[in-house]
């Protein structure tokens, strides 16, 4: 049940984004996705930002299951530190002058959730490996395009950060969707083999 929610909200995360962009007629998906917090959609980013790190604290929960080792646990609670990082940043986007959301800092607190996820999806890699190998692949290819995207930094300045944002937010958003996902078809399997 709580991969179901969290699925769900995670569905209107991708909803309320879009949504606050379509009602910003002044920004396009170059402009970096802090300024949505000060526009027209600004209650529907925040909003969106707050659901999808209820999403990570719900997957995380639902992950919680014995005999995976200590990167399991590790790689849970950097899930739930990310989810509870989306918390800060939807407060921070908010609360931040739009001066700064325009300059070089505009998303300082993005680089310790993508730190957190990227944390996680290695941490969790190995407990996969013991579970479902539609699991692991699944994981394999998400952590392999987080990683490299962090050379894809160096060309902020030709994409835009907007346009990097997004593309990390998709493979975000991909992600615990997926993981949710194959979570909950995997232990359902489980589930049905021993009952």
């Amino acid at each position: 049940m709580l991969t179901i929610i969290a699925l769900a909200c995670a569905m209107a995360t991708l909803a309320l984004h879009i949504t606050a962009l379509l009602l910003s007629p002044d920004l396009s998906a170059q402009d970096p996705i802090s300024l949505l917090s000060h526009g027209p959609g600004a209650a529907l980013q925040t909003t969106g930002l707050v659901l999808f790190g209820l999403a990570q604290l719900l997957v995380a929960i639902a992950l919680s299951q014995p005999g995976h080792g200590r990167f399991w646990l590790f790689g849970r609670v950097c899930l739930a530190a990310a989810g509870l990082s989306n918390f800060y940043v939807a407060f921070y986007f908010g609360m931040t002058p739009l001066d700064t959301l325009r300059g070089p800092n505009a998303n300082d607190p993005l680089w310790l959730t993508a730190s957190l996820v990227g944390f996680a999806m290695g941490f969790l890699q190995l407990g996969f490996k013991r579970m479902s190998s539609e699991l692991t692949a699944f994981n394999t290819w998400c952590l392999s395009l987080w990683i490299l995207l962090i050379p894809a930094t160096l060309l902020v300045d030709v994409l835009s950060l907007g346009v990097y944002e997004r593309i990390t937010g998709a493979l975000y958003l991909a992600w615990v969707c997926g993981l949710a996902f194959l979570w909950r078809r995997t232990t359902r399997s489980e589930e049905l083999m021993q009952g």
